[in-house]
Protein backbone atom coordinates (compact mmCIF):
# COMPACT_ATOMS: atom_id res chain seq x y z
CA UNK A 1 0.00 0.00 0.00
CA UNK A 2 1.37 3.02 -1.03
CA UNK A 3 0.29 6.69 0.39
CA UNK A 4 1.44 10.28 0.52
CA UNK A 5 0.78 13.15 2.99
CA UNK A 6 -0.19 16.66 2.21
CA UNK A 7 -1.68 19.81 4.11
CA UNK A 8 -5.52 19.58 3.99
CA UNK A 9 -7.15 20.84 1.18
CA UNK A 10 -9.38 18.21 -0.26
CA UNK A 11 -13.20 18.68 -0.53
CA UNK A 12 -14.12 15.09 -1.58
CA UNK A 13 -11.80 13.43 1.19
CA UNK A 14 -13.66 11.39 4.16
CA UNK A 15 -12.51 13.00 7.16
CA UNK A 16 -10.95 10.10 9.87
CA UNK A 17 -10.64 10.77 13.19
CA UNK A 18 -7.50 8.86 15.10
CA UNK A 19 -6.95 9.24 18.35
CA UNK A 20 -2.91 8.36 19.62
CA UNK A 21 -2.87 7.26 23.22
CA UNK A 22 -0.85 5.79 25.43
CA UNK A 23 1.65 6.18 28.73
CA UNK A 24 3.77 9.00 28.98
CA UNK A 25 7.50 8.87 26.88
CA UNK A 26 5.92 6.24 24.70
CA UNK A 27 7.05 8.21 21.47
CA UNK A 28 3.28 8.94 20.62
CA UNK A 29 4.64 12.62 19.61
CA UNK A 30 6.87 11.64 17.91
CA UNK A 31 4.84 9.05 15.82
CA UNK A 32 2.30 11.90 14.97
CA UNK A 33 4.91 14.27 14.23
CA UNK A 34 6.10 11.99 11.68
CA UNK A 35 2.81 10.71 10.15
CA UNK A 36 1.92 14.64 9.39
CA UNK A 37 5.39 15.22 8.36
CA UNK A 38 6.20 17.69 10.72
CA UNK A 39 10.00 17.58 9.46
CA UNK A 40 11.03 20.27 11.94
CA UNK A 41 10.32 18.37 14.92
CA UNK A 42 11.22 14.75 13.78
CA UNK A 43 14.91 15.25 14.68
CA UNK A 44 14.24 16.40 18.30
CA UNK A 45 15.21 14.17 21.05
CA UNK A 46 14.63 16.34 23.98
CA UNK A 47 11.16 15.20 25.44
CA UNK A 48 8.34 18.04 25.99
CA UNK A 49 5.06 16.41 27.41
CA UNK A 50 1.76 16.72 25.69
CA UNK A 51 -0.56 18.74 27.69
CA UNK A 52 -3.87 17.65 27.26
CA UNK A 53 -4.24 16.85 23.29
CA UNK A 54 -2.39 18.46 20.41
CA UNK A 55 -5.10 18.04 17.28
CA UNK A 56 -2.98 17.50 13.84
CA UNK A 57 -4.67 17.76 10.46
CA UNK A 58 -3.27 16.54 7.00
CA UNK A 59 -4.41 14.90 3.78
CA UNK A 60 -3.24 11.42 2.97
CA UNK A 61 -3.75 9.22 -0.05
CA UNK A 62 -3.93 5.83 0.70
CA UNK A 63 -4.26 2.98 -2.12
CA UNK A 64 -6.24 -0.01 -0.74
CA UNK A 65 -7.56 -2.51 -3.63
CA UNK A 66 -5.46 -0.05 -5.67
CA UNK A 67 -7.74 2.58 -5.45
CA UNK A 68 -6.78 5.79 -4.45
CA UNK A 69 -8.92 6.79 -1.42
CA UNK A 70 -8.07 10.71 0.08
CA UNK A 71 -8.54 10.94 3.84
CA UNK A 72 -8.78 14.18 5.35
CA UNK A 73 -6.77 12.50 9.03
CA UNK A 74 -7.83 14.27 12.18
CA UNK A 75 -4.69 13.20 14.46
CA UNK A 76 -5.42 13.39 18.46
CA UNK A 77 -1.95 13.43 20.11
CA UNK A 78 -3.20 12.89 23.67
CA UNK A 79 -1.03 13.33 26.64
CA UNK A 80 -0.37 9.72 28.94
CA UNK A 81 -0.31 12.19 31.76
CA UNK A 82 -2.48 10.14 34.37
CA UNK A 83 -4.21 13.78 35.34
CA UNK A 84 -5.85 14.13 31.89
CA UNK A 85 -7.47 10.57 31.68
CA UNK A 86 -11.02 11.91 33.25
CA UNK A 87 -11.04 14.10 29.97
CA UNK A 88 -10.90 11.26 27.67
CA UNK A 89 -14.23 9.41 27.85
CA UNK A 90 -16.12 12.45 26.74
CA UNK A 91 -14.24 12.79 23.72
CA UNK A 92 -13.40 9.39 22.85
CA UNK A 93 -17.00 8.93 21.02
CA UNK A 94 -15.77 10.74 18.22
CA UNK A 95 -12.91 8.75 17.25
CA UNK A 96 -12.69 6.55 13.71
CA UNK A 97 -9.21 4.56 15.27
CA UNK A 98 -7.03 4.15 17.41
CA UNK A 99 -3.64 4.25 17.70
CA UNK A 100 -2.66 2.96 20.76
CA UNK A 101 1.38 3.41 21.55
CA UNK A 102 3.26 1.91 24.15
CA UNK A 103 7.30 0.57 24.86
CA UNK A 104 7.99 -2.41 24.70
CA UNK A 105 10.64 -3.22 26.63
CA UNK A 106 8.37 -1.93 29.35
CA UNK A 107 5.38 -3.70 31.10
CA UNK A 108 2.19 -1.22 30.00
CA UNK A 109 -0.17 -3.68 29.65
CA UNK A 110 -2.47 -2.68 32.73
CA UNK A 111 -2.33 1.62 31.32
CA UNK A 112 -2.73 0.28 27.59
CA UNK A 113 -6.16 -1.89 29.32
CA UNK A 114 -7.70 1.01 30.60
CA UNK A 115 -7.09 3.29 27.58
CA UNK A 116 -8.54 0.36 25.55
CA UNK A 117 -11.64 0.40 27.82
CA UNK A 118 -12.13 3.96 26.39
CA UNK A 119 -12.48 2.51 23.31
CA UNK A 120 -14.42 -0.81 23.55
CA UNK A 121 -17.01 0.75 21.02
CA UNK A 122 -14.25 -0.06 17.94
CA UNK A 123 -13.99 -3.00 16.16
CA UNK A 124 -10.52 -4.74 16.62
CA UNK A 125 -9.87 -3.31 12.76
CA UNK A 126 -10.16 0.04 14.03
CA UNK A 127 -7.40 -0.11 16.39
CA UNK A 128 -3.52 -1.09 15.96
CA UNK A 129 -1.03 -1.11 18.70
CA UNK A 130 2.25 0.44 18.34
CA UNK A 131 5.39 -1.19 20.03
CA UNK A 132 7.48 1.96 19.59
CA UNK A 133 11.29 1.83 20.15
CA UNK A 134 13.07 5.21 20.52
CA UNK A 135 16.58 5.09 20.02
CA UNK A 136 19.25 2.11 20.25
CA UNK A 137 17.97 -0.69 23.05
CA UNK A 138 19.52 -3.78 23.94
CA UNK A 139 16.47 -5.41 25.23
CA UNK A 140 14.75 -7.43 22.57
CA UNK A 141 11.26 -6.54 21.77
CA UNK A 142 8.33 -8.50 21.76
CA UNK A 143 4.70 -8.28 21.75
CA UNK A 144 3.48 -7.76 25.50
CA UNK A 145 0.93 -10.37 27.00
CA UNK A 146 -2.23 -8.21 26.73
CA UNK A 147 -5.79 -9.27 28.26
CA UNK A 148 -8.38 -10.67 26.47
CA UNK A 149 -9.54 -7.27 24.82
CA UNK A 150 -6.33 -5.57 23.69
CA UNK A 151 -4.81 -9.86 22.20
CA UNK A 152 -7.44 -9.41 18.97
CA UNK A 153 -5.62 -5.78 18.34
CA UNK A 154 -2.90 -5.55 16.02
CA UNK A 155 0.38 -5.42 17.20
CA UNK A 156 3.37 -3.53 15.51
CA UNK A 157 6.69 -3.09 16.19
CA UNK A 158 7.84 0.23 14.87
CA UNK A 159 10.78 3.00 15.16
CA UNK A 160 11.30 6.32 13.52
CA UNK A 161 14.55 4.85 12.01
CA UNK A 162 11.89 2.32 9.81
CA UNK A 163 10.05 5.47 8.80
CA UNK A 164 8.15 4.01 5.92
CA UNK A 165 7.30 0.85 7.76
CA UNK A 166 5.65 3.01 10.24
CA UNK A 167 3.99 5.31 7.57
CA UNK A 168 2.44 2.12 5.67
CA UNK A 169 0.66 0.40 9.45
CA UNK A 170 -0.65 3.62 9.81
CA UNK A 171 -2.68 3.58 6.46
CA UNK A 172 -3.67 -0.12 6.78
CA UNK A 173 -5.46 1.59 9.91
CA UNK A 174 -6.97 4.08 7.82
CA UNK A 175 -8.19 2.00 5.11
CA UNK A 176 -9.89 -0.24 7.75
CA UNK A 177 -11.55 3.17 9.40
CA UNK A 178 -12.23 4.32 5.80
CA UNK A 179 -14.08 0.58 5.74
CA UNK A 180 -16.22 0.63 8.32
CA UNK A 181 -16.98 4.39 8.26
CA UNK A 182 -17.82 3.69 4.23
CA UNK A 183 -20.52 0.63 5.53
CA UNK A 184 -21.66 2.71 8.27
CA UNK A 185 -22.53 5.80 5.74
CA UNK A 186 -24.41 3.72 3.80
CA UNK A 187 -26.21 1.77 6.13
CA UNK A 188 -27.63 5.36 7.73
CA UNK A 189 -28.26 6.36 3.80
CA UNK A 190 -30.62 3.15 3.57
CA UNK A 191 -32.25 3.58 6.78
CA UNK A 192 -33.13 6.80 6.01
CA UNK A 193 -34.54 6.39 2.13
CA UNK A 194 -36.69 3.35 4.23
CA UNK A 195 -37.92 5.67 6.33
CA UNK A 196 -39.06 7.92 3.79
CA UNK A 197 -40.94 5.31 1.61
Amino acid sequence: MTASSSSPSSSAATKITVFVVGPQKSGKTSIANHLADLADSLNSSEYHPTRGVRILEFDRAINPRNKEIVISVELWDCSGDPSFMANWPAVASSANAVLFVCSPEKKQEKELELWHSMFSFLSDSQMCVFGHKIGVSAVKASKPKFAKGLQRVPFVLTSLDEPDHLKNEFDMLLAAAHTVHAENRERDEQAILAARY
